[in-house]
This record gives structure tokens, C-alpha cells and sequence, in this order.
């Protein structure tokens, strides 16, 4: 025999006579099971009681899966009571999904990002020359370079390739004025 339970303000079930008698359930927990008109206490039934008690009914044969009534009577506000909350728990959890992210921020999915390949980022050089250098450009070129990324990611290819093409133009012009001071030095020197 298949037998519904109505527990934790839901319907749960179909579960064996087994199962039943390991999950310990009151004698007022609502049941049901094929033939019986609506809902009941577990202990108004005389097979649920006797199930209650450790005995199993005499002379019954497990009965295949039953699904339970599709339409809930008029008899049965339990039944109708039990979809209704199973319905808005699962809306609340696809609504409020769990995120690592920032607050009102989302990771974009791989079809979002741009069919394109992300702009180089020069980060390898950016942060060479923030370690050697030292100057507010090798800086700037950083926080470019990592800008690409974080545009591209966004699906903002434009902004990525334009803050590319600033950390180019940037390390560039940290090479050049760390390489000054050496081209000074040389010329007043006479080397």
C-alpha cells in the first residue's frame, strides 16, 4: 500500500508501509491512500493504526504507486493547502537565487560574454614595470589593465578594447620616462 502523509505544512509521499514505520509519525498526522474518501488523523484509520502500533495489516499485498487525487475535494482543504505551499516555496527559491557575487550583481553567463576573444591586457607588463618603477603611469596602467578584463567580462567589448588600447599607450609612456633619467644622465655625463 502507497500512503501520503501530510507533515512540515506539506504533502509528501508516496512512501511504503516500511517507510512509514520508520518515520514515527503522529496519530494525528493527516493520511491518505487510494480508497479513502479524503484526509484522515493516522489513528481514525484502522490500517494506520495498526501500522502505529509495529503491526502490519493481515492479508494485504503491496499495492502499486498510486498517484494522489489530482483535483483536491471539497472534504480535503489539507491536500489543496499542502500544493499551494509546496508552489510558493519553490517560486521563493528560483526568485532569490544564492550568488557569490556583489549584492544586485550577477556573473554573466558564457552566452552573454561577446563572440570575440578579450583584448590583450598587458597586465604581465603593467605590473613589471609598477614593481620597477614605481610611478603614478605604471599605476594607471594597471588599474587599465585590469579594466579589460572586467569590461570584457561584463559584456562590454567596447570599453574593454578602449581601456586596451589606455594600458598600451600608458606602459609606453612609463617606458619612456624610466628610460629618461638614463638619457640625461648620459648626455651630461659625455658616455
Amino acid at each position: 500500500m502507497k500512503i501520503w502523509i501530510y507533515i512540515d505544512g506539506a504533502q509528501k509521499g508516496p512512501f511504503g508501509e516500511d517507510e512509514i514505520l520508520a518515520m514515527n509519525i503522529e496519530p494525528s498526522t493527516p493520511v491518505w491512500f487510494e480508497g479513502m474518501p479524503k484526509w484522515l488523523p493516522a489513528g481514525e484509520v484502522p490500517e494506520m493504526a495498526a501500522l502505529l502500533r509495529g503491526e502490519t495489516p493481515s492479508g494485504e499485498a503491496a499495492t502499486p504507486a498510486v498517484e494522489s487525487p489530482a483535483e483536491p475535494s471539497a472534504d480535503a482543504p489539507a491536500e489543496a493547502e499542502a500544493t499551494v505551499v509546496e508552489e510558493v516555496i519553490v517560486e521563493k527559491v528560483v526568485e532569490k537565487p544564492v550568488s557569490k557575487y556583489a549584492p544586485g550583481r550577477r556573473a554573466p553567463r558564457r552566452s552573454e560574454l561577446p563572440d570575440e576573444p578579450c583584448p590583450p591586457t598587458y597586465l604581465g607588463w603593467s605590473v613589471f614595470l609598477t614593481v620597477c618603477c614605481c610611478s603614478p603611469v605604471s599605476l594607471a596602467s594597471l588599474a587599465a589593465s585590469i579594466f579589460v578584463t572586467s569590461y570584457y567580462n561584463s559584456g562590454k567589448l567596447e570599453k574593454s578594447r578602449k581601456a586596451s588600447e589606455i594600458a598600451a599607450w600608458l606602459i609606453m609612456i612609463a617606458i619612456a620616462l624610466g628610460f629618461m633619467p638614463v638619457m640625461l644622465m648620459s648626455v651630461f655625463t659625455g658616455n
